[in-house]
This record gives C-alpha cells, sequence and structure tokens, in this order.
C-alpha cells in the first residue's frame, strides 16, 4: 500500500503514524517488516523513529486492522445529543472548534456512558479533510469550555501546550459552605502515578447567606477532578457534587441534580502565535441559583478577578 504524507500528518514517529492508519498493529510486527524492508520511505528502506515530512512516499504491507467493537447507540439520542453540541459551539476555524459542554455530556465513552461526543466527530469534520480530534476532557458533570482539534497538526500543538501548562483555565463554582480566606491556593499531594503536588488558586466572589461562596478558580496543575477534590478537602464541596458530597451542617447537595462547576474561560495561543481567549456564558442552573439568592454578577466583575495577580499568583501568592 502506498500513501503520500501532507501537512495534517507531518512531523510525526513513522510507527505511530501507521499505527494511526491502522488501529492496533503491534509494535513487534512493524519492527519484523521494517527489518525484512517491507516498510519503505521514498522507495529506500528506513527506521520506525523516523519524522515524516510533507510529500514523503510510504508503502507498507496491507495490515489488517483490528475493528472496534461497536456498540448500538440510538439514533435519536445521537440526533438530539448532535443538534445540542452544534447549537453551542461558540468559535471555530481551520485548526479548532471551541464548544460550550452542556452539564451532563460526556467527552469520551466510559462503561456507564454509552453517548459522547467521540460519537460526534464525524458530524464535527464539517468541511475539513481531517476528522476532528478531542485533546482534553472536562468531567461529564462539568459544563464549560472544550477544545476540539480539527487537524492532526493541531493535536498535537494543543497537547503540548495543556502538557506544559501554557492553556490558562479559570472555572466558576458554587461552593456548600464559605472558605476560611477569601482568596488563597489549595496545595496537597493527589495521588497518581507520579504522586506529584497540585495547585488551584481561588478568589470568593460572593459569599451567599452565610451558607454558599460563589467562586473562581485556577488550576496551575492538570489532575483527574482536581477542583472537586481540592474544594472538597477545604470543607466547602460543589454543590451537587455527589462524588465528593461532605456531610456539613445545613447541606443542601441532595436537592440538585446538577454540578455547579463551570470552565468559564480560557486564554490560549493559535498556532500562528496570536493570544486568544474564549469565554463559555454561565449554565441556565449556575444562573437560577444566583438569581434564587438574589445575587446578580456581571461577566465584565469576574473578568476583573481573572486579570488578577491573585491568580497569577505573582504578589499576594508565592508557590
Amino acid at each position: 500500500m502506498k500513501f503520500q504524507i501532507d501537512l495534517s500528518d507531518s512531523d510525526q514517529r513513522l510507527d505511530k503514524w501507521i499505527k494511526r492508519k491502522f488501529l492496533k498493529v503491534p509494535q513487534s510486527l512493524l519492527e519484523k517488516c521494517c527489518r525484512k524492508g517491507q516498510i519503505k520511505l521514498n522507495g529506500k528502506n528506513t527506521k520506525l523513529s523516523y519524522k515524516i515530512k510533507v510529500g514523503d512516499f510510504i508503502e507498507t504491507p496491507s495490515f489488517k486492522s483490528k475493528k472496534r467493537i461497536k456498540t448500538n447507540i440510538n439514533k435519536n439520542d445521537l440526533r438530539i445529543l448532535k443538534k445540542k453540541i452544534i447549537n453551542n459551539i461558540i468559535y471555530k476555524d481551520n485548526d479548532k472548534i471551541i464548544i460550550n459542554k452542556p452539564s451532563g455530556v460526556a467527552v469520551h465513552r466510559g462503561t456507564k456512558t454509552l453517548l459522547s461526543i467521540c460519537d460526534l466527530l464525524d458530524e464535527l469534520q464539517f468541511d475539513s479533510k481531517e476528522k476532528p480530534r478531542i485533546v482534553h476532557r472536562i468531567d461529564k458533570e462539568t459544563s464549560g469550555l472544550l477544545i476540539i482539534a480539527r487537524t492532526y497538526k493541531s493535536s498535537v500543538y494543543f497537547s503540548k501546550e495543556f502538557n506544559k501548562k501554557k492553556i490558562e483555565k479559570f472555572y466558576i463554582a458554587i461552593l456548600n459552605g464559605i472558605p476560611k480566606k477569601n482568596e488563597g491556593k489549595m496545595v496537597n499531594q493527589i495521588k497518581d502515578n507520579k504522586n506529584k503536588t497540585s495547585i488551584t488558586r481561588y478568589i470568593i466572589l460572593r459569599k451567599i447567606e452565610k451558607k454558599f461562596s460563589f467562586i473562581l478558580l485556577k488550576p496551575e496543575t492538570g489532575k483527574k477532578r482536581q477542583i472537586r477534590k481540592h474544594c472538597f478537602q477545604l470543607g466547602c464541596p460543589i454543590v451537587g457534587d455527589k462524588k465528593f458530597l461532605k456531610k456539613l451542617d445545613g447541606n443542601k447537595n441532595i436537592k440538585y441534580n446538577k454540578l455547579f462547576l463551570h470552565a468559564y474561560k480560557l486564554k490560549i495561543k493559535s498556532l500562528d502565535n496570536k493570544k486568544e481567549d474564549f469565554t463559555a456564558p454561565l449554565p441556565n442552573h449556575i444562573i437560577k441559583f444566583l438569581y434564587s439568592h438574589n445575587v446578580y454578577i456581571k461577566e465584565n466583575c469576574i473578568n476583573k478577578f481573572v486579570k488578577s495577580d491573585i491568580l497569577k499568583g505573582v504578589k499576594k501568592l508565592k508557590n
């Protein structure tokens, strides 16, 4: 089989490119084919570690890719989800799609989740020659901003930006309780394979009836469920968080079916090095909660704190 490399596939290892073309081809088989000269680059023997470039010609055997096991998806449910996600696209260019993900929509499939945004990637291709790719995730119950890369090149770029912590993320939450300090940072060891310290900075935007707090958060690290764990360990779990529910006096979590955590703002650099900001309007369940407690906060007020040194960690907070 012969393939020519275009811009979207360039600058990746040859073996990784083959594995994307042919699902689940074992590395041992690739190495065997390479030793026998069955994999060629521009008509010559090559190494699997070679980084392919635009215009390269690749020759491979006819690998048989193992088919993914497909689970039957209700077509009506898929149609409803498609409409919901497309209606929540807030920005689209040649490299990315920015979605304001609704609460209750999963990014990836799981053992208890048969329908997710991953099932819509074909529908989100639009006029692109490539199928879009997920480059990060937010919890199913968390609403807010999600970046979907439209090309392989942009998926590599944004994945690296997330890994290097160059993308700034800001979240809005309503906590069940009020932290002792109006501003601060939550630091602890959230156990994972590397056991590194996790940090989330925060500032209280409004205290509500001495029971709740409307809060702005900025995670500096990216552990799984980091914000939810930190708020729980602070003694003020997020309203509606059933997983990290902490029994407090006057607890109101039980009556709320949605998680009051929202990925509010992203600050990124585009592939051409331009600074871009994206903001997702607060979801209805958070707005209704605030209004029911006579709290009215405008977006420019929140953004004032987004720009503050407190969340940047420049002056008041030092690592």
